[in-house]
């Protein structure tokens, strides 16, 4: 049996954080990219006829692609988060002590600092609402709820059409403003080589067992497919080949599209490798999130409506929908040989 050396549990951890971080601003790239092809998504008009007042309209994003952008920036910006950029600038710090990223890290921590404040001052019930406080506030009001809840928030702010229009012009611009800040930081780390090169591992595929200088290893493999929602078990470069992996995805692809995977990316994911929200068509039946709690549902059955729909007290409705699928056993058994050798990192034949 051949030997791998396994990396140590802290080894493992930060090469999984940083790609983790690095992969989230490719997600966050694409996925601004994909948007703003459709055009200018705000702005500002102001006109004034002679000796009259001053109007200024404001022309406020649609909420669907600020939604998109805040949901993919999201783990980058958030505090909490173990891939938040800050806490990976002091990943690096803590192993490299050079006056360049110090200085990068001083420049990144002046940059967002500006972003999360903003150029316009918002004041609302005698409070001052940064660009910060409004994109956090629309993420735990608006985005991670449930839909009654959302729409309780969404009420509340109709109340208002020009403060709504304002919050979400700002919460917009700090999507925008952090994005641009994001893949600013993630050239730094690149042009600087910042980023830890990684623990020594011996490049043997776990998979077909192949070493050598003509065996590629350029891609990380999850122990489970990323599809399904895991971005956290995630062996890095060096462990499995470009080959096995190229050949096991059209593989992986068939079964994620069967009727038990696809609704667990569908309800378990909140956006694809794309940075798109995921979709499933399964029969006449075709879903697709909105929102990471929201979900729609379009039925092509030639019946009207749902049936046997039931009411709850709580304003919400029951309903059963019944969906079909065909189902591959000889390549789910495949991935689910291939998930157990890359846990247990001894080489497998013939899957």
């Amino acid at each position: 049996m051949t030997e791998i050396r396994d990396l140590s549990k802290d080894e493992l951890e930060q090469e999984t954080r940083i790609y983790r971080f690095l992969h989230q601003i490719n997600i966050v790239r694409d996925t601004a990219k994909r948007l703003l092809k459709k055009g200018p998504h705000l702005g500002i008009q102001m006109k004034a006829e002679k000796d009259g007042p001053l109007q200024m309209e404001f022309r406020p994003p649609d909420i669907q692609t600020a939604t998109e952008l805040a949901v993919v920036i999201e783990p980058l910006v958030r505090e909490s988060s173990d891939i938040h950029y800050n806490t990976i600038i002091e990943l690096c710090r803590a192993q490299n002590e050079s006056s360049e990223l110090v200085t990068l890290h001083e420049k990144a921590t002046t940059a967002a600092a500006g972003i999360k404040k903003g150029g316009m001052q918002l004041v609302h019930n005698d409070q001052e609402r940064t660009p910060e406080w409004i994109y956090e506030r629309f993420m735990d009001k608006m985005v991670n709820v449930g839909d009654i809840e959302a729409r309780e928030y969404e009420e509340n702010l109709n109340r208002d059409p020009i403060l709504r229009d304002l919050l979400l012009f700002q919460f917009y611009d700090y999507s925008m403003s952090m994005i641009r800040f994001l893949i600013w930081l993630q050239e730094a780390f690149k042009s600087g080589e910042f980023l830890p090169k990684g623990a020594y591992r011996d490049h043997i595929c776990i998979t077909c067992g192949r070493s050598g200088d003509d065996v590629n290893f350029t891609k990380v493999e999850h122990t489970l497919p990323e599809a399904l929602g895991n971005t956290h078990s995630v062996l890095p470069r060096g462990y499995c080949c470009d080959k096995c992996q190229n050949i096991m995805a059209p593989v992986e692809g068939k079964i994620l599209e069967t009727l038990p995977f696809a609704m667990t990316k569908l309800l378990f994911t909140k956006h694809t490798k794309a940075g798109r929200f995921p979709k499933a068509k399964l029969g006449q039946i075709h879903y697709e999130k909105t929102k990471p709690n929201h979900l729609r549902m379009d039925v092509f059955s030639g019946k009207a409506g749902f049936t046997d729909v039931q009411k709850a007290d709580d304003g919400k409705v029951k309903f059963n929908l019944t969906a079909s699928s065909r189902f591959d056993h000889i390549a789910l058994g495949r991935v689910l040989v291939l998930s157990a050798t890359i846990n247990s990192k001894e080489p497998a034949q013939n899957i």
